[in-house]
């Protein structure tokens, strides 16, 4: 009985320590194998800093992945100084420069020719072949669409409106000062195809900046606005800067037109939708809720001079890209 006994104890002895050795050699195992599930620290990315730039983002590949060179995809902002509006987001991509912030254009979702050219924590950008020069971030399930900046920009600004636009007419031209060169068009009861006809009469009116304001009297069909207001988008190419002014919504269809130009415009690299319905002084328009008293027309030019004026200063690597250079520099040294 007590050889039964040992060798029940020295059997279980043996099960334990067989059982102790495989849990050592799952945590530990042989000297340094504790290292060999645990993944490499991502690369350290380069950062950057340049004169007069503030938050300069370097991106990656993927979010523990390589680093993006700089030189190919950098956002950034330029200083403000002062009481300056806030420093509008840039980013530079393969040498282009792009427009965020107020310039960006909402989307809902990326195209499916899109593919991520870097990511930095929650912001990713996205470009794709089918669609050069078209740019995208996306943060969380937002997806917005930046303004191409031109390579180069002219002074022409060619306003095209009806009877809303018209109240504005002395207050934009007296607020877009020289260099800028200043034409409204602007009439009664204008229906939207009617700007087509104005742009092809004169194109060259409209190549630096066109800002449109139409749709007030031919709204509640989007299937035939959004017709109208691609053609016009179409007719004004890729080349200056295309503003488009939402309407007041004090008519229930008036939100689906004002989303039927966000996605129009969406899909054009130079467009922005200057939301109108959004500032616009309720206290001082008419009783249809439209027309403009003097505050809301001066409230018109301000907006509009509020986007076109950075811009065109942006263009020339000023104002919002006043440090762009610097940030050049920089990615490349």
């Amino acid at each position: 009985m007590r050889a039964v006994a040992r060798l029940i104890i020295a059997l279980a002895l043996l099960g334990a320590g067989c059982n102790g050795g495989s849990d050592a050699a799952t945590s530990t195992g042989a000297p340094g194998s504790e290292r060999l599930g645990t993944p490499a620290p991502p690369p350290t990315c380069p950062a950057l800093t340049a004169a007069g730039a503030e938050a300069v983002r370097v991106f990656r590949v993927e979010p523990a992945g390589e680093c993006v060179d700089p030189g190919s995809l950098v956002a950034y902002r330029c200083a403000t100084a002062g009481a300056a509006p806030a420093a509008i987001p840039v980013i530079a991509a393969s040498g282009r420069r792009y427009l965020g912030g107020p310039y960006a254009v909402r989307v809902g979702a990326l195209p499916a020719s899109a593919e991520r050219a870097g990511v930095d924590g929650v912001l990713s950008v996205y470009a794709s072949p089918k669609q050069p020069g078209m740019l995208w971030t996306k943060r969380g399930h937002r997806v917005d669409r930046w303004l191409l900046l031109p390579e180069d920009g002219g002074t022409r600004a060619g306003f095209i409106g009806d009877s809303v636009m018209l109240s504005a007419r002395s207050d934009i031209e007296s607020t877009l000062h020289p260099p800028w060169q200043v034409s409204v068009d602007a009439k009664v009861s204008r229906p939207t195809p009617d700007g087509l006809a104005i742009i092809q009469a004169d194109p060259s009116a409209y190549a630096d900046v066109a800002v449109i304001q139409l749709g007030t009297n031919d709204g509640g069909i989007p299937d035939v606005y959004e017709q109208h207001v691609a053609e016009i988008a179409d007719a004004l190419g890729k080349g200056g800067l295309l503003m488009w002014l939402t309407t007041a919504e004090v008519r229930s269809y008036y939100a689906d037109d004002n989303d039927v130009v966000r996605h129009v415009l969406g899909g054009h690299p130079n467009a922005i939708v200057a939301d109108w319905n959004r500032i616009y002084p309720r206290d001082d328009v008419s009783s249809d809720g439209l027309h403009l008293g003097p505050t809301a027309a001066a409230a018109m030019a301000h907006l509009v001079a509020s986007l076109a004026n950075p811009w065109r200063l942006a263009v020339a690597g000023k104002g919002p890209d006043a440090c762009g250079a610097a940030v050049d520099a920089a990615a490349a040294g």
